[in-house]
């Protein structure tokens, strides 16, 4: 059995479009995915309505975690402050209309 796993897409149409023409032409038996399919892309809505279609088994990413918890977030800020800034100004773009 030949297994795919695809994860990290972080919104890029792009590279998602990528991942799915290859997964055409290798044809798995089984593909999951390890999650980190939303944050950081300009597209992550429709990446996620397009994995939900496929049907793909998986689990969520870290980044995924940080979007539905945000206080998962701000401990990853605190942890990494090279990045905090980024991190924080993200969440509060995410939650713009």
């Amino acid at each position: 059995m030949r297994i795919a796993i695809a994860s990290d897409i972080h919104g890029n149409r792009r590279a998602f479009q990528a991942v799915l023409a290859d997964l055409k032409q290798v044809a798995p038996d089984l593909i999951v995915h390890g999650g980190d399919f939303a944050s950081g892309g300009a597209q992550p809505a429709e990446i996620i309505d397009e994995i939900r279609s496929l049907g793909w088994p998986g689990v969520q990413g870290n980044t995924d975690e940080m979007l539905w918890a945000p206080n998962r977030l701000a401990a990853y800020a605190a942890a990494n402050p090279k990045i905090a800034l980024f991190l924080l100004a993200s969440r509060t773009r995410s939650r713009q209309p």
